[in-house]
């Protein structure tokens, strides 16, 4: 299971066509990204596609490890 820039870009227009403002996309892509580099500060491999897109695989051991550090609020 991968988040490819097909998935960023349906989310951005999922987002548009709900009429949130410019703002609040970007406050989302700002969280992806923070997402991404915590992954890769925490150890998970980078690894790189045919295309040539990087991206982190999030499975295993160490998805758990980097997933216990975070601090969610958790909603039901």
């Amino acid at each position: 299971d991968a988040i490819t820039a097909e998935h960023i870009s349906e989310f951005v227009a999922s987002l548009q066509t709900k009429q949130r403002k410019v703002s609040s996309i970007n406050s989302a892509l700002r969280a992806v990204r923070r997402v991404f580099r915590l992954a890769l500060k925490w150890g998970l491999p980078e690894q790189i596609n045919q295309d040539g897109e990087r991206y982190v695989h999030f499975s295993g051991e160490a998805a758990l490890n980097a997933m216990s550090r975070l601090s969610l609020p958790v909603s039901e």
